[in-house]
């Protein structure tokens, strides 16, 4: 594990005993005190059939501290945010309970990280995988993966415990298939993407090789693993254990993603709506402006960016939503794109994030350019977070959006856009100097 610098020390504590002030927390006296928004993000429940509330104050507390963690790395990739988060939770609510507050910032460390170190094992996974065949023998080690023909008897001689999942019907039902066993270490659900990058290593080296010795490379083969419906028939099926417990945890992936309520959520007569379908009108037209051709081409970049499996691949696609728009012009092209984005979210007419964040937004969005380089032009493809990428998803569907209001206010070429954008930009960083 590493340790938090003293600035990280100093947040974190600050954060954590704001945490447990009265402006923090919320008990209900009537239903309608119960906040509907982030419900299950700010309740807490505690001993004695209690639950209290985050407040707006006290949900920023509590993200700070994860924050702060998850940024450090403290766990050295072993957990992610969501682990760190959920068993910050449960210190929270075991100190509320017992009516105690941290006084070291060692103490709120530690208390996470026993929980969490509760969840870190070795997982072993065992997945379909497709493309691949075993010429005269049962199983191929490739370093610590093993493609090998799945059975009962596998999973016997691995002492798993496998009497609650119907195996053989399961196996039956992928019979067609190879299968690639491994292991990795970690809380379940980064071990679960460790595993599936190790295992998208694999195959593609697989396919390397399938290539290096076929006359038409590898435009014969598709290698892969069924760990995503999208690459099975319906639903996926594959298997896991831990290494201590040795208890199999079968998993069924549905299509990804939630529906999204076309009816409901396009019913109503808003101003975001009126916009979207202005939008439409604009995708459905061949004869367009300047700047209706960089909406058509961003609207491309986000539906490809928002489907895409590779988290990173979804980051670069979703910035070439926004290099459509600011970075045309011979200049730097780091400040080019986080002045625009940072002036269409803040000074559009919409107006999605605040004046008063300009400076911290321009600077988030800074670093996550600076994420996007590392991944075009280093092929770094393990540093970014799932937060990472929600978050810029929905500033990227904001500056789509507020383009396309833009062009209903009569604007038509890229470069009164950023005429605007770089004045906006230079009159907040006057106020900041001043």
């Amino acid at each position: 594990m590493t340790t938090l610098t003293d600035k990280g020390q100093r947040t974190l504590l600050f954060a954590a005993k704001r945490l447990f002030s009265a402006k923090s927390l919320l008990f209900p006296k009537l239903p309608s005190d119960i906040p509907i928004e982030q419900y299950f993000m700010r309740e807490l429940r505690l001993t004695g059939n209690r639950t209290v509330f985050l407040t707006d104050s006290g949900y920023k507390h509590f993200r700070t501290v994860v924050d702060v963690i998850d940024r450090a790395d403290f766990f050295d990739g072993m957990a992610e945010f969501s682990d760190i988060w959920n068993a910050w939770k449960k210190v929270v609510e075991k100190w509320l309970s017992d009516n105690l507050m941290p006084k070291h910032a060692d103490e709120v460390v530690q208390a996470i990280a026993d929980l969490v170190a509760q969840n870190v094992d070795d997982h072993v996974f065992a997945v379909p995988l497709f493309g691949i065949g075993l010429d005269g023998v049962d199983s191929f080690a490739l370093r610590e993966m093993t493609i090998l023909r799945m059975s009962v008897d596998v999973l016997d001689s691995a002492g798993v415990e496998h009497e609650h999942a119907n195996v053989r019907h399961l196996l039956e039902l992928n019979k067609d298939y190879l299968w690639l066993k491994g292991t990795t270490r970690g809380t379940p659900s980064v071990a679960q993407q460790r595993f599936s990058e190790q295992a998208t290593l694999t195959v593609g080296m697989l396919a390397i090789t399938a290539a290096s010795i076929h006359e038409w490379g590898a435009s014969g083969f598709r290698i892969g693993v069924v760990m995503t419906p999208e690459e099975a028939i319906g639903r996926s099926v594959w298997f896991s254990w831990h290494e201590k417990e040795r208890s199999l945890t079968t998993h069924y992936a549905s299509p990804r993603g939630q529906q999204f309520p076309v009816n409901k959520a396009l019913g109503d007569e808003s101003d975001i709506v009126r916009i979207i379908y202005r939008g439409l009108a604009i995708l459905q037209t061949s004869d367009r402006t300047a700047l209706d051709e960089a909406i058509a081409r961003a609207v491309y970049w986000y539906s490809d960016a928002h489907r895409d499996p590779v988290p990173v691949m979804k980051l670069v696609k979703y910035w070439s939503c926004v290099e459509t728009f600011f970075s045309f012009e011979n200049e730097k092209i780091t400040h080019a794109v986080s002045a625009g984005l940072a002036s269409i979210l803040v000074f559009g007419g919409f107006r999605f994030v605040p004046p008063s964040e300009y400076s911290t937004l321009k600077k988030q969005i800074e670093d996550l350019y600076d994420l996007r380089s590392r991944a075009v032009h280093g092929g770094s493809h393990q540093h970014t977070t799932e937060r990472d990428i929600a978050q810029f998803s929905q500033w990227v569907a904001w500056m789509i959006i507020s383009m396309v209001e833009l062009v209903e206010q009569g604007y038509t070429t890229l470069k009164e856009v950023k005429t605007q954008t770089d004045r906006l930009d230079g009159l907040a960083e006057q106020r900041k100097k001043k």
